[in-house]
């Protein structure tokens, strides 16, 4: 029987929410309670468990990807070679790709909205908060683990942009 796995709720406010890894791969057998894949919240990096137990057939979503509450992540079957439905591919509605990070023109995408996958590092809220102050986050340090940006150094950064200027 083919199952939907959809994003549970995380936090009481859910936006926003970058895919940043999977943990397990087409064909794999998942464990109900068994973290499937990394998210990036505004407040932290959770892993997903999955509520079913089954084999992983089609991942719905990519690393890199921004998805909103109750994003479809993956397709479950029972064994691993059952017919998967093969309709288009399941996307949630709340799920769009990481370039479309923002509602701003693409010149201002281009220089500050930096999508998660771009390879710049950095937390949900930092990367809003460069969009609202205008900051390049190629431009910007991280001090985070594994040189995540944070809020302080986008905070840090404005201010020398700020010294620069007068």
């Amino acid at each position: 029987m083919q199952k939907a796995v959809f994003l549970p709720q995380l936090e009481l406010s859910m936006e926003n929410i970058a895919v940043t890894k999977w943990l397990v791969q087409p064909g794999e057998r998942v464990q109900a309670d068994q973290p499937i894949l990394q998210v990036e919240t505004e407040k932290a990096v959770t892993d997903v468990p999955c509520l079913d137990s089954g084999y992983l057939r089609r991942q719905c979503v990519k690393e890199g990807q921004v998805i909103s509450s109750r994003a479809l992540l993956c397709i479950l079957t029972d064994s691993p070679d059952e017919p998967i439905a093969e309709e288009d591919r399941p996307v949630s509605p709340g799920a769009r790709s990481a370039p479309d990070i923002g509602a701003g023109t693409a010149a201002q995408e281009s220089s500050f909205g930096v999508p998660p996958s771009g390879g710049i590092r950095a937390a949900p809220a930092a990367r809003k908060l460069a969009r609202q102050l205008g900051i390049d986050l190629r431009q910007v340090k991280g001090s985070g683990p594994d040189g995540r940006i944070t809020v302080d150094d986008v905070k840090s950064a404005s201010t020398k942009v700020r010294n620069q200027a007068s």
